[in-house]
């Protein structure tokens, strides 16, 4: 199987537009998942999208639509995801506002490969600069190094790092 053939599960995420909430009758996630991009355990709709290429109109569970942010996330930083593993690690971080931390291996409810992928895959994110470690957390590089929230400190912060905190610190890097 060629490279281009393997990742088409994962590149078709950037023909969907940005994710809007969803507020119809409970539905479910329509969206047709992959190997370790899995569906959320409910599959309940929360969002939805438009295929650009088609303007077919997808229905997204929780999980589904972290995907398709975090890939958009890691496009407008240049960040090419070549692995269904490395968005998975992504989108792990991605859902979690305050950062994720990763399971100690006898609490881990995949195999032990599932897990060292993921290590693999975080620790790698770490080294490129688009996730940073801290308190065992690992977050945006984006997010506030004490209150761990992305996009904005919580208002009890002591840092004060407003909306524009990522582009003053990419200015600064």
């Amino acid at each position: 199987m060629s490279g281009a053939s393997h990742n088409r599960p994962i590149q078709r995420l950037g023909l969907f537009a940005q994710p809007t909430p969803y507020r119809g009758q409970t539905r479910p996630c329509t969206l047709i998942g992959a190997s370790v991009l899995c569906h959320a355990a409910d599959k309940k709709a929360v969002a939805e999208t438009v295929r650009t290429d088609t303007g077919v109109r997808v229905l997204l569970c929780d999980h589904c639509r972290s995907y398709v942010e975090a890939y958009h996330w890691a496009a407008s930083q240049g960040l090419v995801i070549g692995s269904e593993t490395l968005l998975y690690a992504l989108a792990l971080v991605w859902r979690y506002e305050c950062g994720y931390t990763a399971p100690i291996v006898q609490k881990w409810q995949g195999s032990r490969i599932q897990l060292s992928h993921l290590s693999h895959n975080l620790k790698a994110l770490c080294g490129s600069g688009h996730l940073q470690r801290i308190d065992g957390r690992y977050l945006l590089h984006d997010a506030c190094p004490a209150c761990y929230r992305r996009g904005g400190c919580d208002k009890k912060c002591m840092l004060h790092m407003g909306e524009d905190f990522a582009q003053r610190r990419e200015a600064q890097l």
